[in-house]
Order: C-alpha cells, then sequence, then structure tokens
C-alpha cells in the first residue's frame, strides 16, 4: 500500500493522469482510506486547473535564460554582501 509520502509525491502524476494502471489502482486506493490525502489531492487538482485556465504564456528561452542569468547575479551579490 501506499503512504500519504508516496501520495504526495504522486500528485502530480495523478493529475497528468500518466501513472501506470497498478500503481494508480493503489493510489486510488490509498485516497479511499485516507482523508487527509482526498483532501490534499482535490486541493491539488484545484489548484492545477485554475492555473490552467489562465493561460500564462511559457517564456521563450531567451527570456528564461536571461532571467536565470539575472537571479544568478543577484544570488552572486547577496553572497559577496554575506561575506563582507
Amino acid at each position: 500500500m501506499l503512504s500519504c509520502k508516496d501520495v504526495n509525491k504522486l500528485a502530480s502524476e495523478h493529475v497528468d493522469k500518466e501513472m501506470p494502471f497498478f500503481l494508480r489502482m493503489k493510489f486510488k486506493l490509498h485516497l479511499k482510506m485516507c482523508q487527509h490525502c482526498r483532501n490534499f489531492v482535490a486541493q491539488f487538482e484545484t489548484t492545477i486547473n485554475t492555473l490552467n485556465r489562465l493561460n500564462i504564456p511559457t517564456p521563450d528561452e531567451s527570456t528564461i535564460e536571461r532571467q536565470t542569468n539575472e537571479l544568478m547575479e543577484i544570488a552572486k551579490n547577496l553572497k559577496s554582501t554575506k561575506n563582507h
């Protein structure tokens, strides 16, 4: 049987419907017996569905690279500030 920790880790696969049949059955069995996990998965599904409805565009590769570089520079500056 799956643990609550397993259910937490597998919630995304469950929502995306990417779980193999046998694992999906074990997942559903755990949900039948665990109110806390049922609540967690329901909240997780609601969050994912809400985010999907927002239609936020995926940034292009150059935007991701630029923002990553900016964040790395900020982190580097913070680190050097702490060392002084």
